[in-house]
């Protein structure tokens, strides 16, 4: 763990990065809520689950094609 005075968040410009980073987030998931009629929560369950398929297809491709022949 960093020191808190040269940690990122204590620094102006890591600051001003997350205050941006977040404002932008938000409009995103404004944008696709207007966009597709959905709440935050179904917004977040697809994501989930959409993250949730792709890591299990890395899982089965690795467990193919690393298997020990």
């Amino acid at each position: 763990m960093l020191p808190l005075p040269i940690a990122p968040h204590a620094q102006l410009r890591g600051q001003s990065n997350h205050l941006f980073v977040s404002i932008f987030a938000f409009v995103k998931l404004e944008k696709i809520k207007l966009a597709k009629n959905l709440t935050y929560f179904a917004i977040k369950a697809k994501i989930y689950m959409m993250a949730l398929k792709v890591a299990l297809s890395e899982l089965n491709f690795f467990k193919d094609n690393l298997s020990p022949a």
